[in-house]
């Protein structure tokens, strides 16, 4: 349309132009008419050469609100997922995987569960993150993307690496998962136009004991909690 090549907008109904009846509104109003692009929606029988439609301002805000009310929805039904200990986002972590009789479940991958551990137990003696890393990688231990590519039966050509990092190594010796406890809902979008993500107060989170199998006894779990907060707060 900027560069003249098309001339007309066409489509199914005004919803599928747009749902943000701010943007909306302005590329009616002002955008298309500058670029003397004509607008059409067939089944909304709006035409911009037919000159303004009344009815325009209304089909907007009904769409704006229709995509609010279904975000507002898919949130509380998430939430609730939540709460009750389920796992509502992205791909199991690792040493897990989803349970094929309910997605929303997870039960223990036992290979990676047994990375886990030693993880786990390699800190627990001491080990810093770096060393695990080189343990890690001198026993050519897939990290976690392309474990859960290469099980999964999917391509994992375009993975550029395939060592583990420090970062991935120190998240996971942080996981109150590997206990059995669930912790979602720590972020959340600024709103359903904004898909930004901020953190969440704590007393927000959904927090659920023993709502996943366990890979790391809680001894175990706690020794490695006491050395990483001692490693934090010396440096």
């Amino acid at each position: 349309m900027r560069s003249g090549q098309v001339n007309l907008c066409l489509v199914k109904d005004w919803s599928r132009f747009g749902r943000n009846y701010l943007e909306a509104g302005r590329y009616l109003e002002e955008e298309l008419p500058a670029l003397g692009c004509r607008f059409v929606a067939l089944a909304d029988g709006v035409d911009t050469d037919d000159g303004e439609n009344d009815i325009v301002p209304f089909l907007n805000a009904i769409n704006d609100y229709h995509i609010k009310n279904l975000s507002q929805r898919i949130r509380s039904v998430m939430a609730a997922k939540a709460r009750d200990g389920q796992k509502i986002a992205g791909h199991a972590p690792y040493g897990y995987r989803r349970d094929p009789e309910d997605h929303n479940r997870l039960i223990v991958d036992e290979y990676a569960a047994e990375i886990v551990q030693k993880m786990y137990r390699m800190r627990s003696q001491g080990a810093g993150y770096g060393m695990i890393v080189q343990a890690l990688n001198g026993d050519g231990v897939p990290p976690p993307l392309l474990h859960y590519l290469t099980s999964n039966g999917k391509d994992a050509s375009h993975i550029k690496t395939q060592c583990w990092r420090v970062s991935t190594v120190r998240e996971m010796l942080w996981k109150e998962l590997y206990i059995g406890n669930a912790c979602q809902l720590v972020k959340k979008v600024i709103s359903y136009r904004d898909k930004r993500e901020v953190k969440r107060p704590q007393e927000e989170w959904a927090q659920v004991a023993n709502a996943f199998p366990a890979i790391v006894d809680r001894d175990t779990w706690e020794t490695v909690q006491r050395i990483n907060r001692e490693v934090s707060t010396r440096f």
